[in-house]
């Protein structure tokens, strides 16, 4: 059956690229198999590793409320970010909106180029005073003129549209990072690229499933990262949820740039050292891994940060612990009493 599919797909594809196939007659599921496909056959070799994000919105927003049940009270002194897919801003946007200040952010990766990008997203925040007007940056269109509110069930309508390119022309950018621009707009915005970055994909780690759909996308197919799908939860969760939570992370990146007071740094996370005052370390799933982050490595991390003086919360998509001297002292206490 399943190759019975893929070739489906196959006919269909070559059906719609020489136009002989009404793109109304293609159900979502062949059309996003099509799109799927078409970005395998087509490798950047220079992608950014992450472009989007690899959790479930459901998880992103779970992340967001346990930020908001650890935090002691009091301003962050300093919130350290992995780049990865940005799901980060998502922290800063709960932050902002729950009315706790940010005085600094710490932007960190391994990946020169992972670090590159979240220089290029800030920079395109900078650009667009709006959301529409910050996804249409990176689409090549426009929600607005789409004329509907965008979501997995529409997605492939929106990306059947024709790229702007005058809306892409239009970013100023500093010269090192055009490069990089292009590269992603052609990954965003064309079946190009691998893993593919979709809009939206709804709330759960596995994209929904239509009854009586005429093709049967895989679970494989449907789940959210694994080196498949990313997504940026357009309408569904997150700082690009919709106008206000853009604007909210915006104005406090904005701020924070025009004080000197956002850095990026190449850094390993095993090398982080405590942060004066009271800080936010935020690592994404990175735990979630033994690829990424060993057992002992995060023991490890874990100790180097409770020699701060502040107290540091490191936050991932798993845990969310305020470390402080404190806190080894009351683990003590407990290992003694049991």
């Amino acid at each position: 059956m399943a190759v019975m599919a893929v070739m489906a797909v196959m006919v269909l594809d070559l059906a719609l690229l020489a136009g002989s196939l009404p793109l109304g007659s293609v159900s979502f599921e062949e059309r996003f198999l099509i799109w799927r496909e078409a970005a395998r056959k087509r490798p950047v070799e220079n992608r950014p590793r992450y472009i989007a994000c690899t959790e479930a919105a459901s998880i992103r927003a779970a992340t967001c409320r346990r930020l908001l049940r650890t935090w002691p009270g009091g301003p962050v002194d300093d919130f350290r970010c992995v780049v990865g897919g940005l799901s980060g801003f998502d922290c800063l946007e709960a932050l902002v909106k729950a009315k706790v200040a940010v005085r600094k952010l710490t932007l960190f990766d391994l990946n020169p180029m992972q670090l590159l990008y979240g220089e290029l997203m800030l920079e395109l925040v900078g650009l667009a005073p709006s959301r529409d007007a910050f996804l249409a940056s990176l689409f090549g269109r426009s929600e607005h003129k789409f004329g509907r509110v965008l979501g997995v069930s529409n997605m492939m309508d929106f990306l059947d549209l024709p790229v702007d390119s005058s809306l892409l022309c239009s970013m100023q950018l500093p010269e090192r990072l055009r490069g990089l621009y292009a590269t992603v707009v052609g990954c965003i915005s064309e079946p190009s690229g691998w893993p593919v970055a979709w809009p939206s994909f709804g709330q759960r780690e596995l994209i929904p499933k239509r009854r009586m759909a005429p093709v049967s996308l895989t679970k494989s197919e449907r789940r959210l990262g694994g080196q498949k799908n990313e997504a940026f939860h357009i309408n569904e969760e997150g700082w690009l949820k919709d106008e206000s939570s853009y604007r909210r992370v915006r104005a406090l990146l904005m701020d924070l740039r025009a004080s000197g007071s956002v850095s990026f740094e190449l850094m390993n996370l095993k090398d982080v050292s405590p942060a004066d005052g009271q800080s936010v370390l935020f690592i994404s799933n990175i735990d979630g891994s033994p690829q990424f982050l060993a057992d002992s490595a995060l023991d490890t991390v874990r100790e180097g940060l409770i020699k701060g003086s502040g107290g540091t919360l490191l936050l991932s998509t798993r845990r969310a612990e305020w470390l402080t001297e404190d806190s080894r002292i009351e683990e003590g206490e407990t290992k003694q009493q049991g």
